[in-house]
């Protein structure tokens, strides 16, 4: 038996690493749309 890594991609905005089709949780962008405010900003 053997755990994987999840693939992780860079965000298109900031470069954090997120999950691929998912919003990021560092700028909240989604292919270059802002979909949520930033958990820092709010």
């Amino acid at each position: 038996m053997k755990l994987s890594i999840p693939n992780l991609v860079a965000c298109g905005s900031c470069g954090a690493r997120i999950r691929p089709h998912h919003v990021c949780p560092k700028c909240g962008h989604y292919k270059g749309n802002l979909v949520i405010e930033p958990e820092n900003l709010a």
